[in-house]
């Protein structure tokens, strides 16, 4: 609405530079709503509440759609809108504002899914996990984008984008795997399951790969975006214009990536263990 009344237009093609015609203040106003709205969609805590609560319900080719596409979605309208207005006039804190965020929901989002019994309760809070490292790749991108880096900001646009691509079809895998042990056995607690490789032999190595993707591990393409994503931030390390407190962050952010996926291997390896 704020676009639209500054453009006079509700066209994509009308918004094309938008920044120009908004105040500054009234510029980041507007990105901020937009990043609230769309991060609520996408699960990224603490907007996360619905996610956990939904995606199990569902039936299972359902929650894997919502975790592997519908989620999804949000960044791919955050960023049309993005590239559409807003891309040539960012400022430095705005990436930063939404890496630092992404770095907190990979954290949290493992932390949940490492207590969780349910299988695809474990399955939705690790989406979480990985809408954060997900949204890292782009808070890098906008942050590189605004400071002149352009190879910075076009790395971490393709670690997020081939994130997307990765976890789609890493979770959609995962939770179709999941429906196979429930519809045989009945329930998703992992407390009651045991033995699932002898009774479903051909869903127990298809959910082994797809668990090896969420860890991270090679030669699995979850690694190859994941890895990405550490490229991408090294980068800020080693970014001398920055402030000292710029400086400071890159550190903490690759350290919450590389704790959030050491968790994640805990709780897939958890998962296929039991």
């Amino acid at each position: 609405a704020l676009i639209g009344q500054a453009t006079g237009s509700l066209l994509f093609s009308d918004w094309i530079g938008v920044m120009s015609v908004l105040t500054p203040g009234l510029g980041t106003f507007t990105f901020i709503l937009l990043f609230i709205g769309f991060s609520i969609k996408a699960g990224l805590v603490p907007f996360h509440i619905w996610l956990p609560e939904a995606h199990p319900q569902a039936p299972t080719h359902i929650s894997a759609l919502m975790s592997g596409v519908m989620i999804k979605i949000a960044i791919y309208a955050f960023l049309r809108l993005v590239f559409t207005g807003f891309w040539d006039d960012m400022a430095p804190w705005w990436g930063l504002v939404i890496m630092t965020f992404g770095a907190l929901s990979s954290v949290v989002g493992v932390f949940y899914a490492i207590e969780r019994r349910d299988m695809k309760k474990a399955l939705a809070f690790s989406s979480i996990e990985n809408i954060g490292i997900i949204f890292m790749g782009l808070g890098a991108a906008f942050y590189f984008n605004a400071t002149g880096n352009i190879y910075g900001a076009y790395m971490g646009l393709a670690a997020a984008l081939l994130h997307i691509v990765n976890h789609a079809l890493l979770k959609s895998l995962l939770f179709f795997g999941a429906g196979n042990v429930y519809y045989r056995h009945h329930t998703r607690s992992m407390d009651f399951l045991g033995g699932v490789a002898k009774t479903l032999p051909l869903t127990s190595v298809v959910f082994l790969l797809g668990a090896i993707g969420m860890m991270g591990l090679p030669p699995m393409n979850g690694f190859a975006s994941e890895l990405l994503t550490f490229q991408t931030l090294l980068r800020g390390i080693g970014d001398y214009d920055g402030t000292v407190g710029t400086r400071l962050l890159f550190p903490i952010i690759i350290s919450a990536l590389a704790f959030s996926a050491g968790l994640a291997f805990v709780v897939f390896s958890r998962m296929f263990g039991i």
